[in-house]
């Protein structure tokens, strides 16, 4: 299931033209580990701060 704040990345994602992988790559996690944090799969506190920064760099 994805979480709220992957709902609202990938809508952003979409909007920039920007892919998945380009956005892992630009924060340095694989694209693998990016998908995990958008469905929720990762959400230990060290995900949360890689959330929180994926929504920084991308303005939200």
């Amino acid at each position: 299931m994805i979480t709220e704040d992957g709902i609202l990345i990938r809508v952003q994602l979409a909007k920039s033209s920007m892919t998945q992988q380009d956005l892992a790559k630009s924060i340095g996690i694989t694209p693998s580990y990016l998908s995990d944090l958008l469905r929720g799969k990762k959400n230990g506190p060290k995900a949360q701060e890689k959330v929180k920064l994926i929504m920084k760099s991308l303005g939200l």
